[in-house]
């Protein structure tokens, strides 16, 4: 499970609702948010973690937030971008790769909510 693979208690939000999203993004949105909360347990402080699902139409979110010791928000653009974000580098370039996006929220002691968007269908090229 994913609580035994990172070693936080982990809780699942959704609406009750089947999420539909084409077979081939799956394998992307699993990956990222196992990569989400492996990358939350090697950080000092957190204990917890809430994954939140909501379809809305046009694509999925699904937030992954975490009660550790966050950080300055001006910080979570420059941690996407230098070596210590890689992580978050190859998630962002995962969901760009199917039209799909990566946010960062945190705050110093209030934790950190990494939120990836990724449509319903995939065009093909």
């Amino acid at each position: 499970t994913l609580e035994e693979q990172s070693g936080i208690k982990t809780e699942i939000r959704k609406n009750g609702k089947p999420i539909k999203v084409d077979r081939s993004i799956r394998p992307i949105v699993i990956q990222s948010v196992q990569e989400l909360l492996m990358h939350a347990a090697a950080h000092d402080g957190v204990k917890n973690a809430a994954i939140t699902i909501e379809q809305n139409g046009k694509g999925v979110m699904i937030s992954v937030e975490d009660d550790g010791n966050g950080f300055k928000a001006k910080d979570a653009q420059e941690l996407v971008e230098r070596a210590g974000g890689l992580s978050f580098l190859k998630i962002r370039e995962r969901l760009n790769n199917i039209g799909g996006k990566l946010s960062i929220e945190a705050n110093p002691k209030e934790g950190t909510r990494v939120t990836i968007v990724v449509p319903e269908h995939v065009k093909n090229h």
